[in-house]
């Protein structure tokens, strides 16, 4: 009996997927439970697109479906207040979830937190720099002159100098 390197005996060495065997997705859809796992998620991503499509941003990016049982929609969202916010429209939300052909009677939000995600911010590319209206510059001017010879001072001639000339 010979067995593969490194499988534990009485066990089978799993090859990769073997041509023409079905995929995952495949087999659910075959499967009458796994149809019916298909049909619910199918579902809930319709609902999620059309929620995405009628809340106001931020608040579209921040609100997911969790579940929907019987005619009650159960919503997430990252903050108390996308909660709070989410809540003054629950009556449009429903509203426009039942003209979508969604039968939803009850929603219920519920603050899921999550990891916290800030934005990247933009660095300057191909020496473009943003642009500082003349008030600004002007105030920029002003205020270099109230201060004390320093790092400070030294930073706003400098900038001064690139934005006048």
């Amino acid at each position: 009996m010979s067995r593969a390197r490194g499988t534990a005996p009485g066990k089978k060495n799993r090859s990769p997927r073997r041509a023409g065997a079905p995929d995952a997705l495949s087999w659910l859809n075959q499967s009458s439970g796994g149809a019916s796992v298909m049909a619910t998620a199918h579902r809930l991503l319709d609902m999620q697109r059309h929620l995405q499509s009628v809340l106001p941003p931020p608040l579209n990016a921040a609100c997911q479906v969790m579940r929907s049982q019987d005619d009650t929609l159960t919503l997430s969202v990252p903050t108390p207040a996308h909660s709070a916010k989410l809540r003054q429209i629950l009556p449009r939300l429903a509203a426009s979830l039942q003209a979508g052909g969604w039968q939803v009677n009850e929603i219920r939000v519920r603050v899921q937190a999550g990891p916290l995600t800030f934005p990247r911010p933009q660095s300057i590319h191909d020496g473009v720099r943003p642009e500082i209206a003349d008030t600004g510059v002007a105030a920029f001017a002003e205020l270099r002159e109230t201060l004390a010879e320093g790092p400070l001072a030294d930073a706003l001639a400098r900038l001064l100098a690139r934005r006048m000339g």
